[in-house]
């Protein structure tokens, strides 16, 4: 828990360091942002001693999010004269929660016991202008990187672990309010797991409050 401390107290550092600078470059005021997403998961697990497997399984990401300026404000096209396809950059502070079933028997009898965990993470990101689609629509995408922390437990035993990671997501979110958007996103992550790896990755649908 001391570990996950100390992220979270680097996050609010860098927070304060990514307003200031924004600032100083001429971006509107910053947005802040509650953001949920979610939907089916699956690792690619692979553990010494026995072939990669695939367990499918659920994820869900809480995260607070901080954007150097709000693509979707009426007045944001005039804001933003940089002329490039990036309007925004973006911070997130995010809690993690999955969780994998069995995976299929393998040749020699062997399968990979289903396991759950949970995390925080810290990521960087990017995101373009906002663009029209149709029926009056205005949609953004999003990419965004970074490292967590996981506690994980596999079913039926014991066994708890903690392990880092590392998370990439691309996402589309489409304005369809003042201050929601709704979208797709599309995680992916590489866990170090104690004995061998793992390489998840997912589709699923994300609300966004501002």
């Amino acid at each position: 828990m001391r570990v996950y401390g100390k992220l979270a107290r680097l996050a609010s550092i860098m927070m304060y360091f990514f307003c200031l600078t924004t600032a100083q470059r001429g971006f509107a005021a910053p947005t802040v942002a509650l953001g949920v997403q979610g939907g089916a998961f699956f690792s690619r697990t692979s553990l010494s001693g026995l072939s990669p497997a695939i367990q499918p399984g659920w994820d869900m990401k809480i995260a607070g999010i901080i954007e150097s300026s709000d693509v979707f404000a009426f007045n944001a096209d005039a804001t933003n004269t940089s002329g490039g396809l990036i309007a925004a950059f973006s911070g997130r502070l995010q809690a993690d929660f999955f969780g994998f079933g069995s995976s299929l028997p393998q040749a020699d009898g062997n399968l990979y016991r289903a396991w759950q965990g949970v995390g925080l993470s810290l990521l960087g990101g990017l995101r373009t202008k906002a663009f029209a689609l149709p029926f009056g629509l205005r949609a953004s995408a999003r990419i965004d990187a970074g490292a967590g922390l996981r506690t994980t437990k596999y079913s039926g035993t014991g066994l708890v672990g903690a392990n880092t990671a590392i998370l990439g997501q691309a996402g589309l979110d489409i304005l369809v309010s003042k201050n929601i958007t709704l979208g797709i996103a599309l995680p992916l992550e590489y866990a170090w797991k104690s004995g061998g790896r793992a390489f998840m990755f997912g589709l699923g649908g994300a609300v966004r409050y501002r």
